[in-house]
């Protein structure tokens, strides 16, 4: 559990220099237009390679810290039980979907490695590294949906919730 805590700490603040680096990016592209009338190369494809770094790194540290948008305007009404099993339902059908999406783009990113797969714009970018970040940051998160679920078995079996109410 520390472990998985501790890793994404360390890939939130690599979310963070990505971010830094997405706003260097841009800079960089805005005065490349502007002042040189001349694109800064690149700029496409490396911001679309920081954007999902960003993105799949920090969904994990955004689900254990329970920041992502939630909209409960129904469910906040309902019956702690019900609450607890809707829990269960969810982290049950999130794991199961994670699991397959898991499983895809493993075989994809594994096939990125095979056919040395580049983008298509003017600098070539080998699009391998962001498959393995998107990758790492859907097996992470499935990882925490596990302990999600394990957590509400636990909070259900210490008797805060009653399973037969």
């Amino acid at each position: 559990m520390w472990l998985l805590r501790t890793l994404e700490q360390w890939l939130s603040v690599i979310c963070g220099i990505c971010v830094a680096g997405l706003m260097l990016f841009g800079t960089m592209e805005i005065a490349g237009r502007n002042l040189f009338n001349h694109p800064f190369p690149g700029h496409y494809e490396g911001m679309s390679a920081l954007l999902i770094i960003v993105v799949f790194l920090g969904w994990s540290y955004t689900q254990a810290k329970d920041i992502h948008v939630d909209i409960d305007m129904l469910t906040r009404y309902f019956g702690d039980n019900l609450q607890m099993w809707l829990s269960l339902f969810r982290c049950v059908l999130a794991i199961s979907v994670m699991i397959f999406i898991d499983y895809c783009v493993l075989l994809n990113t594994i096939l990125a490695w095979e056919y040395w797969d580049v983008t298509m714009g003017v600098v070539h970018f080998p699009l391998a590294p962001v498959k393995a970040t998107i990758t790492l940051g859907c097996v992470l998160l499935t990882i925490r949906y596990i302990v999600d679920f394990a957590g509400v078995i636990k909070t259900a079996r210490k008797g805060a919730l009653s399973w037969t109410r």
